[in-house]
């Protein structure tokens, strides 16, 4: 196991949060809810780089006539973002947010990790139209 994965296995035990790895990519995922809804989250590493990507999935695509719509709306949003931003795929409609953590040349810690997926479940989660109360 590599540095990356190690600490993200190592972050997920100590949450206490259930989370499934990928067998041959660097691709980790947990379910994740509150309130509002329940949605999956992504991490993907990438040792090389030595930064792990973190992805909130809407659980539904934009309708097809709407993708504009969606996607104005989302670089409003994106606007007064500052951790991280929304995404939306134009040919699919899937809708992210996304964050990320480039630990460069350090060593990647738990403690270093943590603040970029709070951010991301947190930043998803207010604009979902809700005050998170995590439901795993």
């Amino acid at each position: 196991m590599t540095d990356l994965e190690l600490t993200i296995r190592a972050y997920f035990d100590d949450q206490g949060w259930p989370v499934q790895r990928h067998e041959t990519e660097p691709l980790f995922w947990f379910d994740y809810g509150t309130d509002a809804g329940n949605w999956t989250c992504f991490l993907r590493f990438r040792e090389g780089l030595n930064r792990v990507l973190i992805h909130s999935v809407h659980p539904e695509q934009a309708p097809f006539e709407r993708i504009g719509d969606v996607a104005e709306f989302l670089h409003r949003v994106n606007c007064r973002q500052v951790a991280g931003g929304f995404d939306i795929d134009m040919g699919t409609g899937d809708i992210r947010y996304r964050t990320s953590v480039d630990f460069g040349r350090a060593l990647p810690t738990v403690d270093l990790l943590d603040p970029a997926i709070k951010a991301n479940l947190l930043a998803y989660a207010r604009h979902k139209g809700d005050h998170p109360q995590p439901r795993l």
